[in-house]
């Protein structure tokens, strides 16, 4: 019998194997290779599209959602379908997959033969107004040469940049006069092709994470006064995209009541959206990442050859379908399509692609651990460490990457932040459970036990919960 590691059958696609960069990745036209616009995604892209339209409608948008999300993958997808030059591969994508979307993007007068002028800006533990500042000059000097006016505004931006490099002290108006003077000067350089101008300004909990530090050089103000700014903006609109983790005044908990209530103020200036996929929009993602074929992706996506009674295919849709047996699947979803996003996660076993989510989003993981930082890394019990370890026999039974050992994967990579969350006690009692087996124990035993904790802490408590057929399905064959 051919005996093969699973590593040479399943692979994690590069694009899920490196983090998105909008600063970075903005110009490169392989960067949005392989991403799916989820109905999520689509939605968002749809209302922002939708305010655009309006003389009056929203400027400002604060994009919140747990670390690993896809927010700075969605980030750039924004930008290069709202950006200039028209990117035809995106809107191509976004076509693809959402056709009245695009009509809606191409009836929009603005946005029909052009676009905004991106300032992507990727935040940092520094005052945000140098990272601010310096995009607005690395796109000012992207665009070609033009009028007197514009090239006023262009020399304009690289002064201040060099200000601000030096230490002097700038007011918060001079940026916003700067940003609002470059969507006038290049719009008038292309109307009807230049719509304004678009910040993207992705990682600004960095930038907050400093200003909360430093309270007395804090210039958190500078957001409340672009925000304003952007509100007023009509015939050269200004666009203001932040993506972050968590609400402003989160990020001022330490802060005195006065400070909080301040950037409590700022946030009111932006319309704050989620950003939180669904659980089927997850499993299409993960069904996506784990790509069958190959391992040097030769044969990327095809079915390997085996000998045996079932094969890799259909030990993973049977595994799906006991799932869907059980009224594992969450509601609300098409059942057949939810089964075979779940039979695409393989080799992760149902009960861990239904429950990892809730691991990697959780206050335990935040900032730390991503969904596809599990996927792709090869950290102690991860994924990678199984598909190295585990080997397929053609003989129908898929050696699955289970809860016991997400289990040990949370403990090593988590440590000590399980016992500082709401659920510490709870993790602690799995511990102490654990502690206590008796030394005639077995292995399947710290299985078990492993089992049931996970499903405890991590299910639904209604359909994927530790009931006696759950954890056997957990434990056992395919089948």
């Amino acid at each position: 019998m051919d005996v093969r590691p699973l590593a040479d059958l399943y692979r994690v696609a590069e694009r899920f194997r490196r983090s998105v960069n909008v600063a970075a990745d903005l110009r490169d036209a392989e960067a949005l290779a392989g991403y799916v616009p989820t109905a999520m995604v689509r939605a968002l892209v749809r209302r922002m599209v939708s305010e655009l339209a309006r003389k009056d409608g929203h400027r400002a948008w604060s994009i919140t959602g747990p670390y690993g999300a896809g927010k700075s993958a969605f980030a750039l997808f924004v930008s290069r379908v709202l950006g200039y030059p028209v990117d035809a591969a995106a809107r191509r994508l976004l076509e693809e997959v959402d056709g009245r979307l695009y009509r809606e993007l191409c009836a929009a007068a603005s946005l029909a033969h052009g676009g905004f002028v991106v300032v992507p800006v990727v935040g940092s533990r520094e005052p945000l107004v140098r990272s601010l500042v310096a995009g607005l000059r690395w796109a000012a000097e992207g665009l070609p040469a033009g009028s007197r006016r514009l090239e006023a505004v262009r020399e304009g931006l690289i002064t201040l940049d060099e200000g601000v490099r030096r230490g002097e002290a700038v007011v918060a108006d001079e940026v916003a006069q700067a940003v609002v003077g470059l969507a006038e000067a290049a719009t008038a350089e292309a109307p009807g092709r230049i719509a304004g101008v678009l910040v993207v300004y992705d990682e600004l909990g960095r930038a907050l994470e400093y200003a909360a530090m430093r309270p007395e050089a804090a210039d958190v103000g500078l957001l409340q006064t672009l925000a304003e700014a952007a509100a007023r903006s009509a015939e050269a609109p200004v666009v203001l995209v932040t993506i972050l983790h968590q609400a402003f005044q989160n990020y001022a908990a330490r802060l005195g009541v006065a400070q909080q209530r301040e950037w409590a103020k700022v946030q009111g200036r932006f319309v704050d959206v989620p950003f939180l996929q669904s659980t089927g929009e997850v499993l299409t993602l993960v069904g996506l990442a784990i790509q069958r074929g190959e391992g040097d992706g030769r044969t990327r996506g095809a079915a390997p050859t085996d000998g045996g009674e079932v094969g890799l295919r259909e030990a993973a849709e049977a595994a799906a379908q006991r799932a869907a047996d059980l009224g594992l699947l969450p509601p609300g979803f098409d059942e057949e399509e939810l089964r075979g996003a779940l039979a695409r996660c393989a080799p992760l076993h149902p009960t861990v692609a239904l429950v990892l989510e809730r691991l990697v989003r959780s206050s335990l993981a935040q900032n730390e651990r991503s969904l596809f930082a599990f996927l792709a890394s090869r950290e102690p019990h991860g994924l990678q460490e199984h598909l190295e370890a585990a080997r397929w026999g053609a003989n129908g039974r898929l050696p699955f990457y289970r809860l016991d050992q997400l289990y040990d994967y949370a403990r090593d990579a988590l440590g000590s932040r399980l016992y500082g969350g709401a659920q510490a006690r709870r993790w602690a009692l799995v511990e102490e459970a654990l502690d206590r087996l008796p030394a005639e124990a077995g292995a399947l035993d710290a299985r078990v036990l492993k089992t049931v904790g996970m499903l405890e802490l991590l299910g639904d408590g209604r359909r994927v919960k530790a009931s006696p057929e759950v954890v056997a399905f957990a434990l056992g064959d395919a089948g």
